[in-house]
């Protein structure tokens, strides 16, 4: 079978659904949206996969309008290609040209934020995600929060969804050996969420004050960059928090790693996530997490158990999380690590939750072929 997966950009999480794809037994072509400069997917396609050569919208900001402006390129690699699948997303975007376009099958393919968030920015979204939805033949989410709002814009059979976790790859991260922490020692609270809107690293920098002013042992770690940089480095300033904070900037998987293994509390204030990989990277590696009261957090995070919830934007109940995490005595911290190693171990293998979509793959080929071969009606 001739699959078309087409997605924004190139991201980490491109290439692990493309080298999953191409180690099938089926052929891979991948478009691309657009290339913003950001770079965040350093290595190569994965073998096999073959990069489809059109306009797209180079560095211009992606949106369904901007997008009806290279529709009939579309509409072009769709008449030569001929795939046979095409698996699309963000909803609002790639999964709408395929669907504008007329195309089927079609899996349209959430990453999470454009359905918990995007699709009710406006009306124009709304519709924009519905006429999508229904569109589409089958629809790719990665936990349950997603696939309920997913259901309440379109009436999907159950039969049409593929949920998988997206996962980890467990043996890349690791719970490091148990060390010892005196009382005076420094307590590093890593983010590693990009300075986006979604993302609201804003309110980490408030509730990092806040908690700072009841533990002065705390250090804070940012991961990343984003459009959000300015108000970044301004916030910082503002509540004086140079000395205390270190802006690691954007880094490879093997760099990450080792900040994970560095870390004793890990802290996240997305205002939207679905399974959020970076909460799993954490939770494998042994850190006591402070997230987002949301859905799909909850799904991974009991109170007590994992680490601790916050309401969206609310700073000092982030901070009263950073204060119970970093005071953990090693006890506690142990049971707590040892527990969240568990459910990601349990619940998100990516190497094994990624034959759900590989199983999808084969069973739609083989229907395309049963429908092929019934003769035709007279």
């Amino acid at each position: 079978m001739r699959i078309l997966y087409f997605s924004r950009d190139y991201s980490t999480h491109d290439h692990r659904f493309l080298k999953a794809a191409a180690a099938s037994r089926h052929e891979v072509h991948f478009l691309r949206l657009q290339d913003d400069g950001i770079g965040y997917e350093q290595r190569p396609l994965p073998e096999r996969v073959r990069l489809v050569s059109w306009r797209g919208l180079g560095a211009a900001p992606a949106s369904p309008a901007s997008c009806l402006g290279v529709m009939s390129e579309l509409e072009r690699v769709l008449a030569e290609l001929k795939p046979d699948l095409v698996h699309a997303g963000p909803i609002q975007l790639c999964a709408f040209m395929t669907a504008l376009a007329g195309f089927r099958p079609l899996m349209a393919m959430s990453w999470g934020s454009d359905v918990l968030l995007d699709a009710e920015r406006d009306d124009e979204s709304r519709w924009v995600t519905k006429f999508t939805l229904r569109r589409a033949d089958f629809v790719l989410c990665d936990c349950d929060a997603v696939r309920n709002e997913v259901q309440r814009h379109a009436p999907i059979e159950t039969e049409r969804f593929v949920q998988l976790p997206w996962g980890i790859d467990l043996e890349r991260y690791t719970m490091p050996s148990a060390r010892a922490r005196s009382a005076a020692a420094l307590v590093n609270v890593l983010c590693t969420r990009s300075w986006a809107e979604v993302y609201d690293i804003e309110t980490v920098i408030r509730a990092f004050a806040l908690a700072r002013a009841r533990d002065a042992r705390l250090r804070l770690t940012l991961v990343g960059d984003g459009p959000l940089a300015p108000r970044v480095h301004a916030l910082l300033d503002a509540e004086e928090l140079g000395p205390y904070v270190r802006l690691a900037g954007r880094l490879g998987q093997d760099a990450l790693q080792r900040e994970y293994a560095d870390a004793d509390v890990y802290v996240s204030c997305s205002l939207s996530d679905g399974t959020s990989i970076s909460l799993l990277e954490a939770m494998a590696t042994g850190l006591p997490v402070v997230v987002t009261d949301a859905p799909g957090n909850r799904e991974w995070v009991a109170a007590g158990e994992a680490g601790w919830l916050a309401p969206p934007g609310d700073a000092k109940t982030f901070a009263d999380g950073i204060v119970l995490a970093a005071q953990l005595g090693d006890g506690a911290r142990a049971t707590m690590s040892a527990h969240s190693r568990k459910v990601v171990e349990t619940r998100a293998n990516w190497s094994r939750n990624v034959s759900t979509l590989t199983d999808a793959y084969d069973r739609i080929e083989d229907s395309l072929r049963r429908a092929a071969d019934q003769p035709a009606s007279t």
